[in-house]
């Protein structure tokens, strides 16, 4: 809505308070348990069929072909999420990231730390990712060849294609804010969804958290 430079614009740009009325809206459109609900909630809707729609990435293919039921892995499609009509965003730009990064902690056991190590390099050698990639449909940025008989994973490719084909892709909101105005937002936005605030309070709440 307002572009994908909206995050440098600070909260007193206009496109943060039609954003919370358009945010507000959609929570009539979906179930009755989304005020405070967490990623793993709406994952359950949407692999048990009580909604049509879920924001994810690759990574949550695995889980398309391993827990919906029936044929729902074969009727599940990728698309771009829609544009808003009058903002400032293009048609088929996307919110993008690095999902996790591999880390272990400090061992104080020799045997163990080199054992981490070695598990690290075998873990990330490009034919391992590349057979980790296949199987779960996960996108990794380690680079691998796929050779002849390796095929990508249907949903895996049309996400490749969309973001190849993406005008821009951003951060999403909790990396492109401070981490007080990122711990605030669920507990602001459940206060506007449930009538406590109005959107233009639930965007000032944020911009005095970011300003402190």
């Amino acid at each position: 809505m307002g572009g994908p430079d909206i995050y440098e614009k600070g909260f007193d740009d206009p496109a943060y308070v039609e954003a919370a009325k358009v945010l507000k809206k959609m929570f009539e459109y979906t179930t009755s348990d989304a005020v405070g609900a967490n990623a793993a909630v709406a994952a359950g809707h949407f692999l048990s069929g009580r909604t049509a729609m879920l924001m994810n990435g690759p990574w949550f293919i695995g889980r398309i072909k391993s827990e919906g039921s029936g044929e729902f892995y074969t009727n599940v499609a990728v698309a771009n999420a829609p544009a808003y009509k009058g903002g400032m965003g293009q048609k088929g730009g996307e919110v993008g990231f690095v999902q996790a990064l591999i880390c272990a902690g400090k061992q104080k056991d020799k045997d163990k730390e080199v054992a981490v190590v070695k598990f690290l390099k075998y873990l990330t050698e490009s034919d391992n990712v590349k057979r980790l990639s296949i199987d779960s449909g996960a996108l990794f940025v380690i680079k691998t060849d796929m050779g002849e008989g390796d095929e990508m994973e249907r949903l895996q490719k049309q996400m490749v294609e969309l973001s190849n084909n993406a005008p821009y892709v951003v951060p999403h909101f909790n990396m492109s804010v401070k981490q007080e105005v990122a711990t605030e937002f669920p507990q602001a936005l459940s206060s506007m969804v449930l009538g406590e605030k109005s959107p233009e309070q639930f965007v000032e709440t944020l911009k005095e958290i970011d300003e402190r």
